[in-house]
């Protein structure tokens, strides 16, 4: 991938993401508390060349909206301790590996985590403060981090498949590397 190309996607990412803050803020969203962590989550999700771009949003989309079931788990049921913080995570982190697995590697578990890594980062401070109001603050949190993560992916997903043609091509060249050190090293039989 030239320098170029990663440039121009960095430069997007900053003008989309810094005209997200200033419109959104006109429109009532609270994106400058979302943006940094969603458009990060975002990036990652354009850039890794790991299975498709819809495979990859789909483990994002699950492991984010199952990290807010947790959150209401939390707020409902468990109790505002470490143990029940421990209970979530630990059903949280179940639940994706077995949706995982169940998908045949198809959905990549990493892309399940940057979910809930979204959902985490744009929720958790707000959840922290009060979990009583989890049911009014919820969804705007999900909306304002799927709109900033969005951002992010949309400005670097075209880069994903110049990230993997780049990483056949090192790939190609380092087996052709090998082989001729191989042939170097290997004696030569006398007729």
């Amino acid at each position: 991938m030239s320098r170029g190309k990663t440039a121009i996607a960095g430069l997007v990412l900053a003008v989309v993401a810094a005209l997200a803050v200033m419109f959104g803020d006109a429109l009532g969203l609270d994106l400058d508390a979302t943006i940094f962590v969603g458009a990060a989550c975002g990036a990652i999700l354009g850039l890794v060349p790991d299975r498709g771009p819809f495979a990859r949003l789909g483990g994002f989309l699950i492991g984010f909206v199952l990290t807010f079931a947790a959150y209401g788990l939390r707020a409902a049921i468990l109790p505002d301790s470490a143990s029940g913080r421990a209970v979530a995570i630990f059903l949280l982190l179940i639940l994706v590996m077995a949706v995982s697995a169940l998908s045949g590697g198809r959905l990549p578990l990493w892309s399940f985590m940057v979910g809930i890594a979204a959902a985490a980062g744009t929720y958790e401070t707000t959840f922290t403060i009060s979990p009583a109001d989890f049911l009014s603050q919820a969804p705007t949190a999900a909306v304002n981090g799927l709109l900033a993560t969005s951002i992010g992916f949309a400005a670097t997903v075209w880069l994903g498949s110049m990230v993997e043609e780049e990483r056949e091509s090192e790939r190609e060249m380092v087996s052709t590397q090998s082989a001729s050190l191989d042939s170097l090293m290997t004696p030569k039989s006398e007729a």
